[in-house]
């Protein structure tokens, strides 16, 4: 079977028409450069094969850079730059999934289970480089998107099948994101200043957390007992991996290499256990113990420790009794003579 190829970018139609004239000689290969060159300033997206022929200096290179895209069909290709999955009408964990593609040229593309065709499509005003996908595609879902210009877009399901709505609400954040998640109501986001901000759904920043080292990337631990709890694991770049539960640290781990990817879920007989993958190409597997405690932080919140040691005050000497005993007999005395010297500044 041939394999699934995202859709062509649609062309400029000045880009369109100006190739059209030289393929077809009305137009020489310098009249065609300038026209492109106009364009582009004129704030016209080109495609790949005008960018090509502006970036060559010499007239004979152009005149065989033209020559040779005759009888070639002037289409415009785009590249993958993010992927997830979107479950299709269960959160079973074999359900059926779709995926769900960020592109350079600003769209998200929802495919069909078996990847043959778009069913849903929106466009941002910026490249996406990360995404956080929940929801149900027959139900209800929600993509949380992270783009190039530092700027976090939410994206639903419309009123209709196959309508996608790219929501007013913008997250603009301080600097570039590097993981992004989302756990609920909450929209975690790591930063390149070495932060973990988290923000409500609507806009509203809730808090920020530093980090003691630049995050490399983030995932979601989904633990099923008595009742579902959801953490959040942030791997540094130090080689240290964090497990908060909110604003609180539950736990932390020392890797020997510095963890690039982690995917949770369930590992043999093991539901809870979460696979890393190091720079360096390592695996490691970690598998959660039965009874850990993810209700409470071991790490107490407030005031450090420090607070409660007792400081070191030296007693009371008799000549500091006896200053004391002397400012209280002549306080009125005192307090003369000190106004008076203000007043003679």
């Amino acid at each position: 079977p041939a394999r699934p190829t995202l859709p062509f970018v649609e062309l400029d139609p000045q880009d369109e028409s100006i190739w059209a004239e030289m393929m077809s000689e009305n137009v020489d290969v310098e009249s065609g450069w300038d026209m492109l060159r106009q364009a582009r300033a004129s704030g016209a997206t080109l495609s790949s094969w005008s960018l090509d022929l502006l970036a060559l200096e010499d007239a004979e290179q152009r005149f065989a850079y033209v020559a040779g895209k005759k009888g070639s069909e002037h289409k415009q290709h785009t590249v993958v730059t993010c992927m997830e999955t979107l479950k299709k009408d269960t959160d079973a964990e074999d359900a059926i999934s779709s995926l769900v593609i960020g592109t350079e040229n600003n769209q998200i593309l929802i495919l069909d289970p078996s990847g043959a065709k778009v069913i849903c499509h929106a466009t941002l005003p910026s490249t996406p480089s990360i995404m956080a996908v929940t929801g149900l595609y027959d139900i209800e879902w929600r993509i949380v998107v992270a783009c190039r210009d530092g700027k976090i877009y939410t994206i639903k399901n419309g009123e209709m099948r196959g309508k996608a709505v790219v929501q007013g609400t913008v997250i603009e954040l301080e600097t570039q994101p590097n993981a992004l998640a989302r756990i609920e109501k909450k929209i975690y986001a790591t930063t390149m200043d070495c932060n973990l901000n988290c923000y409500h759904i609507k806009g509203r920043k809730l808090f920020s957390l530093a980090l003691p080292a630049m995050a490399t990337c983030m995932g979601v631990a989904k633990i099923t007992r008595s009742r579902v709890v959801e953490a959040l694991i942030v791997a540094l770049n130090n080689g240290e991996v964090r497990l908060y539960n909110g604003k609180h640290l539950i736990h932390t781990m020392q890797f020997d290499d510095v963890v690039v990817a982690m995917r949770w879920g369930q590992m043999g007989r093991e539901q809870n256990s979460c696979a890393f993958i190091g720079r360096s190409g390592s695996l490691t597997l970690k598998m959660m113990s039965r009874q850990a405690n993810l209700e409470k932080s071991d790490a107490s919140a407030g005031p450090p420790a420090e607070q409660d040691v007792p400081l070191k005050v030296p007693k009371k000497t008799k000549l500091y009794v006896e200053q004391s005993e002397r400012e209280v007999e002549n306080a009125t005395h005192m307090h003369r003579v000190f106004q008076r010297d203000l007043c003679k500044l």
